[in-house]
């Protein structure tokens, strides 16, 4: 049986993965530390609350209303069709995309300011902190390794047991021939940059520090913005599963370390395999 380039990339992420998360586990389970993992993780801020949450989404949201009601104003550039531009009820169009793009960058920029200006420690206490990079690298690197088994396992077998869910739009417009080249780079940097950065900004250093702020329990702000992180993802509902479980491994990662670096790196990773190796199916 062929086995083409992309198969044997993935075969070897989930048995290297699997290997390091199977003696992970052992170790930590052996040494009895599984249950205080967690237990002296300090509190972050007291500053930013339910308002500051509020007003983050209400200002993606009204950034997106904008940013879509000028695209059904412009023209599909190149060769793309009003359908591939705007979008259909069941396929996400390019401009949306683009919209939602924008949308994160401008909230992620404003938090930034806003973390700046009213957390006590500021955005080093949020969990910026470049200069801790090597330690991030390491610990996104392993982290990845590991959790991707656990989450491809948990796909695959739902995948199996319902069908494959409808193909994510930045995939598809991808495959479009007629798509410009700055078209494409586009979506590459949706997809593997601002989506990874503002969706970790959000979830783990908005609303995890939110949801801390008001119950002093590490692993119910872990996972409750874990499931938010799911269930934001609803339009390919097979999935929803493992990505709330990608989202506790994040959640964690950011508890432990106090770094939002680390859990962007791993976020950012997952996403480059998404669209890689969707590339080296289409090309093999």
């Amino acid at each position: 049986m062929d086995v083409d380039i992309a198969q044997w990339i993935d075969i070897g992420l989930i048995v290297v993965g699997g290997v390091m998360l199977s003696v992970t586990v052992t170790i930590v389970t052996a040494r009895r530390r599984w249950r205080s993992a967690l237990s002296c993780v300090p509190m972050r801020s007291d500053r930013i609350d339910l308002v500051h949450l509020a007003v983050v989404v209400l200002l993606f949201m009204s950034v997106m209303m904008g940013m879509n009601h000028l695209g059904r104003m412009l023209e599909p550039p190149g060769n793309l069709s009003q359908d591939q531009w705007m979008g259909t009820e069941s396929v996400q169009g390019f401009w949306p995309i683009l919209a939602g793009t924008a949308a994160k960058v401008i909230t992620a920029v404003l938090l930034c300011v806003g973390v700046a200006v009213t957390m006590a420690g500021g955005l080093s206490r949020f969990g910026l902190r470049p200069q801790r990079l090597r330690r991030d690298l390491v610990w996104a690197g392993l982290g990845y390794l590991m959790i991707w088994p656990v989450c491809a396992g948990i796909a695959y077998l739902i995948v199996w047991c319902t069908g494959r869910p409808a193909i994510h739009g930045v995939l598809n417009l991808l495959r479009y021939e007629g798509l410009p080249v700055w078209g494409t780079v586009a979506l590459w940097i949706s997809g593997v940059l601002v989506s990874p950065v503002a969706e970790e900004l959000f979830f783990r250093g908005l609303l995890q520090t939110v949801i801390r702020s008001y119950v002093d329990r590490p692993w119910l702000a872990i996972g409750l913005a874990a499931i938010a992180f799911g269930l934001v993802h609803h339009f390919q509902p097979q999935y929803v599963v493992p990505l709330t479980v990608l989202g506790l491994a994040l959640g964690y990662v950011y508890e432990h370390t106090g770094s939002l670096v680390a859990p962007i790196l791993i976020h950012v990773l997952f996403n480059v395999r998404t669209i890689a190796i969707d590339l080296l199916q289409r090309s093999g």
